[in-house]
């Protein structure tokens, strides 16, 4: 289930800096600087679920209502010198834990150096945000991207952080082909690459549909193949797909998933037990974008992730978190608890966002996640107010829906609200 919850740098680049489908032309930059600022403040609802027997997992994880309060910086710098086009964005957050205790971090979001060889070449390195995905939020094929998070997909928020790498790519006149190396880039112990991976994306225009076959490479797991696609129809109508397909299932499963297993009491009861299984395991998406008429824009995705909990094994599953109601031990349902991850839990899911992208200084977006094996999902409102002078004010809430026993009805949390600023300059 996708829940929004509240070292050196290495060198790269965003890949829509350039044009799919053109030779590269490179031109002097002006040296640039744009300012983001972020205050935000939250309110959760916690309630008694099969993962939360009278709120015991609340109170040992120390959990409270808040408020809790999140401020954010985000400075964005480019420029060319030294023969290189240049990008660091330097990102400073103070967040406020349900201690009261405030956590303070300063990290590098993207950092990259980038260099046209001849016309149609370009070598970048560094730090950055790789988007090769066609989905608004799901994205199969996006490889060496981050995790987007449901309430706010575009990153206008400036959270989410590059990977390391090193990106060699070509680009032709309706195609490009791009190779590249990242990992994360690690200092302790000495300089190097941790969790190196290779990627591969051949990017075609094929009578005006974008076409990628993409391919990612690692010495621990077998390799995943994937093909995307993205056409638009018209003025209103765009049409996108990814689907990707790997031989095991390297994710981390609860021991409880599999029948007859035992588990014993107080361990960690997850491991990737599927990892040999042999296995294909898809993941794939279908979606499109309508604008109406006066700037209502609506996005429809359907989610499958293979390597989610079937319906037999989430039973198995809650089967075995109600068995630990009696129990005095609350470790077990903090490991259980854990089955929820960035990534989805269960197998299915569909996406519908509506917003308003009107010119107005007051705009709206409403999304609704569902899992449509068991009815439940979470409902996620917002309302902005942009006046003039580059602020932004909102409001916006988690609704968590569905039976005792489904995905998002057996969540701790019932609800949360969070209101806030977001300031550009």
């Amino acid at each position: 289930m996708i829940i929004p919850m509240g070292a050196a740098a290495g060198l790269l680049a965003l890949f829509s800096l350039f044009p799919r489908n053109a030779t590269v032309e490179t031109k002097a930059a002006r040296p640039s600087l744009r300012l983001f600022a972020l205050a935000r403040s939250g309110l959760s609802s916690f309630r008694t679920t099969i993962f939360n027997p009278e709120g015991r997992t609340i109170r040992a994880l120390g959990w409270r209502s808040g408020p809790l309060s999140f401020l954010g910086a985000t400075a964005e710098f480019e420029t060319d010198a030294a023969g290189f086009r240049w990008r660091i964005d330097l990102q400073g957050s103070a967040r406020q834990a349900d201690d009261g205790t405030w956590n303070r971090d300063l990290r590098l979001g993207q950092f990259t150096a980038q260099a046209d060889i001849g016309a149609r070449w370009i070598l970048i390195a560094g730090r950055s945000i790789q988007r090769w995905g066609t989905g608004y939020v799901f994205n199969p094929t996006d490889v060496a991207a981050p995790e987007r998070e449901i309430g706010d997909p575009e990153n206008s928020e400036r959270r989410a952080v590059g990977a390391d790498l090193l990106k060699l790519e070509y680009f032709g006149a309706s195609s490009s082909l791009a190779l590249c190396l990242f990992g994360r880039l690690e200092t302790e112990g000495g300089l190097r690459l941790a969790r190196p991976r290779v990627a591969l994306r051949y990017y075609r225009n094929i009578r005006d549909t974008d076409v990628s076959l993409v391919a990612l490479f690692s010495k621990d797991e077998t390799p995943v193949w994937g093909i995307n696609f993205s056409r638009v129809f018209g003025e209103r109508l765009e049409v996108h797909g990814e689907a990707a397909v790997q031989r095991n299932s390297y994710a981390l499963y609860h021991a409880a998933a599999v029948e007859g297993a035992t588990n014993v009491p107080g361990t960690d009861p997850f491991s990737p037990f599927k990892r040999g299984d042999g296995r294909l395991y898809v993941q794939a998406l279908l979606g499109f974008q309508w604008t109406f008429p006066g700037g209502l824009h609506w996005v429809v995705e359907y989610y499958h992730r293979g390597q989610g909990y079937a319906a037999e094994e989430w039973r198995r599953l809650v089967d075995h978190v109600e068995g630990l109601q009696g129990t005095v031990a609350v470790e077990d349902l903090l490991w259980s608890l854990a089955a929820y991850g960035p990534r989805g839990t269960r197998r299915d899911y569909l996406m519908n966002y509506l917003q308003n992208l009107s010119r107005s200084a007051f705009q709206w977006r409403i999304g609704c996640l569902l899992g449509p094996t068991d009815g439940s999902g979470v409902v996620f409102p917002e309302i902005r107010w942009n006046p003039p002078g580059g602020f932004t004010f909102f409001a916006r809430s988690f609704i968590y829906l569905g039976e005792a026993e489904s995905e998002f009805g057996a969540l701790p949390r019932s609800w949360i609200l969070e209101g806030g600023l977001l300031f550009r300059l």
